[in-house]
């Protein structure tokens, strides 16, 4: 089943996926590499790259924004990316070492806030950011919340956003997907997902791209 995970005329930012695919074709190939890129399978944009000793995968979400500073972990475009992520590493099979995922935007990274489906969850935040925490593999640490010491778990608070998400996006629907893998998903593993991804924040937009492509 595919479900439509875009946001939105903003989510499509074909032009961006097309300079992406080029611009890492052309990186790919100036390493030496034999290089296969295509667009709009399995992701934005899809590469594989391969050498005598090494095949690397990466499928990459792009996002393009003007209107927006900042993404956050809880963001609806950060939520579809990964559960598109997690279908893509669950049917892909999971633990293959060549298969990589990326999520690029040209803006920042914002702070969580407890808004929307954070406190439908009644989530307890870090005073950082959950993807500067997923970026820096700061996964389990302590905090003083409100006075208290609280014993924070990056790992459980960004699995129960994408368990909800991934829920809501499959609702309604016959299949449930990959709902009951990602529910049981033990912690070890679960973590293997996430340090596939390559978090990209700051990046050039589709100008800037564009302009760096031509010169």
């Amino acid at each position: 089943m595919i479900i439509n995970r875009e946001v939105g005329a903003q989510g499509k930012g074909f032009r961006l996926q097309r300079l992406r695919a080029i611009k890492l074709l052309i990186d790919k190939i100036l390493e030496g590499r034999e290089v296969y890129v295509a667009t709009e399978h399995l992701d934005d944009v899809y590469i594989k790259s391969v050498t005598m000793h090494e095949v690397e995968e990466v499928a990459e979400s792009d996002k393009n924004y003007s209107s927006r500073d900042t993404f956050t972990f809880a963001t609806k475009e950060v939520r579809n990316s990964i559960v598109s992520f997690f279908d893509t590493w669950v049917e892909c099979g999971k633990r293959k070492e060549s298969l990589y995922f990326c999520f690029y935007t040209n803006i920042g990274i914002g702070e969580e806030r407890n808004v929307g489906i954070v406190k439908e969850l009644g989530l307890k935040l870090p005073s950082k950011s959950l993807i500067r925490c997923l970026i820096n593999k700061e996964y389990k640490f302590k905090e003083q919340i409100n006075n208290e010491e609280v014993n924070i778990n990056v790992l459980e608070i960004t699995k129960a956003i994408l368990v909800k998400e991934y829920t809501s996006q499959y609702e309604g629907k016959e299949s449930k997907g990959n709902l009951k893998i990602l529910e049981t998903l033990d912690e070890d593993l679960y973590l293997n997902f996430l340090e596939s991804i390559d978090w990209q924040f700051g990046q050039e937009d589709e100008k800037e791209l564009e302009d760096t492509l031509i010169h």
